[in-house]
This record gives C-alpha cells, sequence and structure tokens, in this order.
C-alpha cells in the first residue's frame, strides 16, 4: 500500500534547563526535563498526520513547523519555519494539520507542568493515490468527474452569502478548497487549503458554496467508478456600482481535477 506521508516524527527542542524552584509556568520553554507527547505515542501521531493532511495536487517536499504545547496540553500558535519552495499549499496543508490536534501530554520541568515550544517536519511525498478511511482518493484519474446538478459555477454563484463582517470591511481575495467527488458521486472532506486570515468568513463561505455541489458523476478508471481528489479557487471581489456608494459581490470560480483540468 502506497503511503501518502512520510512523516518524521522528531520533535527538536533546544535551550538549558533551569531549577526545580526557578520555574515560571508562564514561560515558554525551549526545553523541558520531560518533553511533551502526543497520546498514544509516536506511532498515534504519524496516524494523526496521515489522515489529517492532505497533500495538495500531489507535490512533494518538507515543511518544518513550530508550535507550543501548552501546560494544560493545548497545541497554539503553530507557524511555519520553513516551507516548501512555490508550494503554499503544502505550508497550509501543515498549518491545518497542527491547529486541528487533540491534546497533548504536556512537557515537565521536575513534577510541573510547562508551556514547551516544539519543531515538526513534516514530509509531503508524491503519488497517485493515497487511503483515507479505508477509501483509495485518486489524484490521477482517467476521467474526471462531472457535475449533473446543472451547472456547478451557476450553482455557486446565485447562492452566495458575502459575509457582513468582510463585505462592510472591504476584505476580499482568494480561497483554495480541497474536496472529493466519491465514488458513488457524493462530495465530501471539503478542506480550506489557503484562506484570508483578516476575513476567516469568506473561507466558512467558500466551504459552504461547495457543499452545495451535492450530485457528480464518479471519476473512472479502466471504466470502473473511483474517488477522486478535486479543487475548487473561489475569488471573492466586491465591485462599486451606480454612485460608488454601493458594493456588488463578485465571485470567479475555477473547479478542477487533481491534474489541473476544469471540471464541468
Amino acid at each position: 500500500m502506497k503511503s501518502l506521508f512520510s512523516v518524521l516524527l522528531i520533535l527538536f527542542i533546544a535551550t538549558s534547563c533551569i531549577g526545580q524552584d526557578a520555574i515560571d509556568t508562564s514561560k515558554v520553554y525551549m526545553m523541558a526535563e520531560q518533553m511533551p507527547q502526543f497520546k498514544g505515542g509516536v506511532d498515534s501521531l504519524g496516524k494523526y498526520i496521515s489522515t489529517h493532511t492532505l497533500n495538495p495536487r500531489s507535490k512533494e517536499g518538507t515543511v518544518y513547523v513550530n508550535f507550543v504545547v501548552t501546560r494544560t496540553g493545548k497545541v497554539i500558535n503553530p507557524k511555519i519555519l520553513k516551507g516548501v519552495a512555490n508550494a503554499p499549499e503544502l505550508d497550509s496543508a501543515a498549518m491545518s494539520c497542527i491547529a486541528g490536534m487533540p491534546d497533548w501530554i504536556p512537557g515537565k520541568q521536575g513534577s510541573i507542568d510547562v508551556n514547551v515550544a516544539c519543531n515538526l517536519p513534516i514530509k509531503f511525498a508524491k503519488a497517485d493515490y493515497y487511503i483515507l478511511e479505508g477509501d483509495t482518493i485518486y489524484y490521477k484519474v482517467e476521467k474526471n468527474p462531472e457535475y449533473f446538478g446543472g451547472d456547478p459555477y451557476r450553482v455557486i454563484g446565485e447562492n452566495i452569502n458575502y459575509p457582513y463582517r468582510e463585505r462592510i470591511n472591504d476584505i476580499t481575495g482568494v480561497i483554495n478548497l480541497a474536496f472529493i467527488v466519491e465514488k458513488d458521486g457524493e462530495i465530501s472532506n471539503i478542506l480550506v487549503l489557503t484562506g484570508i486570515p483578516s476575513g476567516p468568513g469568506l473561507s466558512k463561505e467558500a466551504t459552504r458554496e461547495v457543499s452545495l455541489l451535492k450530485h457528480w458523476n464518479p471519476a473512472t478508471n479502466k471504466g470502473k467508478p473511483v474517488s477522486a481528489q478535486c479543487f475548487a479557487v473561489i475569488d471573492f471581489e466586491l465591485k462599486q456600482i451606480n454612485d460608488n456608494s454601493s458594493q456588488a459581490a463578485h465571485l470567479t470560480i475555477s473547479l478542477l481535477g487533481s491534474n489541473g483540468d476544469s471540471l464541468k
């Protein structure tokens, strides 16, 4: 069985230890006497990353992510230390995985739980497919899925609901998403790859819009229906109308198969 990800499960943590009588529980330590641990250990961490990280468009490279495991075990403040050149999708995929992690076992200085900063390299490898919850999801298919609920671009365009906060603050931008068209034609696993940090409502609205595309003729390989990885690019714009006192929401939409061909 091919594996989409080869994850380097090493936590690099570097600084000096200090004495028990000088422990500061508000400080973020770069080194602790007892390191933070993912519940279940290294194998469980590898399984979590493998099932919660999508390799967009089957690119390759290693993304190095820094985050803090708090004294209560929460994973906070993820940031990219080093990404992959010309592949911001990998950065976003790694960040989404870390941001959604369950609680860890916190690090300790002596018997006291402390905040600890950790670095985790995640290596993405190219693949023709990956396994998700027992199903094979293909990047490469002989025939792309086709939408049969009408015009998919019209369905999204006619159902736009530009978020109020983003509209009044004139926040615009491009949201990149991934989704799966299952072998039974249903859509699933909608994931935001890159969003607008200042406008989280746009990511939420883009996800809602893609979820409206419910009925597809599935992709095929060798004449048999298969589950396929697909992508959506939604560009949110606000255009001035009439006397420039009003704005109209406008979308530019692209629906793509993993090979970059437009979906119909």
